[in-house]
């Protein structure tokens, strides 16, 4: 059982549990990837100060990377996170995050 693995934090027992998978293919000069991270959380005190609850939170990844040339890359990933507070007063939010960069290597 998960609740097994739990670790109590401080004075107000909250934890944590955090897991993700994840995976890479390279052909050629591309390299794509698709990640996906879970944590779920206990007793758990919002920035607006409610709470405790608990909540959930799934962040879903796909990256992609193209190598310009030995040890130069452009890199970009596209994110979806989704947040859930299990609870009526708590922060609920979904997001998309962008980017895009170079990797040097030397």
């Amino acid at each position: 059982m998960a609740s097994e693995l739990r670790e109590n934090f401080g004075d107000t027992s909250a934890d944590q549990w955090v897991y993700g998978a994840g995976g890479t293919y390279e052909w050629d000069a591309w390299k794509i990837g698709l990640g996906w991270t879970h944590g779920d959380y206990e007793k758990v005190v919002g920035a607006n100060d409610v709470g405790p609850f608990n909540a959930d939170h799934d962040i879903f990844s796909l990256t992609a990377s193209y190598a310009l040339a030995a040890g130069i890359s452009i890199d970009g990933v596209l994110e979806y996170s989704d947040y859930r507070s299990r609870n009526a007063e708590g922060p609920d939010y979904q997001g998309i995050a962008a980017g895009l960069g170079t990797n040097i290597d030397f």
